[in-house]
């Protein structure tokens, strides 16, 4: 029974090192799961009778969702600006994030979504480089970004110190390493 646990940790840390880490196989293009729960902080202002903004971060720890279950990776840091419809909760945003892996390899990335408060601002993420043993990686895939910010609306003109919690998923984002 240990050695079947082993055997599948060791199973889900090669899955984890694949995206982290140079691969066996560079240059052929993988694809990943992979998730973070963040924590916004930032600033809303509003910017219309029914349309309000929020700029500011998401952080959080990384995971890749291998084979046996999750399994930290790394950490993530986006920048985000959110634009919000009060009257339908309707969102669009974009930023730019920086992942940064357990030995300090990093890789860049930038997205753009639109969704709904709950539901989620879905769009594109796509990797732009990196550094390190991640210098050239490239790659795009699905994301979506789930946080509580869509409820702030636009009550108030301005709003510092704004916190919120919520998730950003990837699923089968692909990746090339050189």
């Amino acid at each position: 029974m240990i050695s079947r646990f082993v055997t599948r940790s060791v199973l889900s840390a090669l899955v984890a090192m694949s995206f982290l880490a140079p691969s066996l196989a560079q240059s052929e293009e993988a694809g990943i799961n992979a998730f973070s729960v963040v924590r916004a902080k930032g600033a809303t202002l509003r910017i219309g009778e029914k349309l309000g903004t929020f700029v500011g971060t998401l952080e959080g720890p990384l995971y890749i969702d291998g084979s046996e279950g999750p399994m930290r990776a790394g950490t993530i840091a986006c920048s985000a600006a959110l634009e919000i419809r009060t009257e339908d909760r309707a969102h669009q945003g974009s930023g730019h994030c920086l992942i940064t892996a357990e030995d300090g390899g990093e890789i860049y990335g930038r997205y753009t979504c639109s969704g709904y408060f709950l539901v989620g601002c879905s769009g594109r993420f796509v990797i732009t480089g990196g550094s390190g043993r991640l210098a050239g990686m490239s790659g795009e895939g699905p994301m979506t970004v789930r946080t509580s910010i869509g409820k702030l609306g636009a009550g108030t003109a301005a709003t510092q110190g704004v916190e919120a919690e919520g998730i950003v998923f990837w699923r089968d984002l692909k990746y090339k390493l050189p």
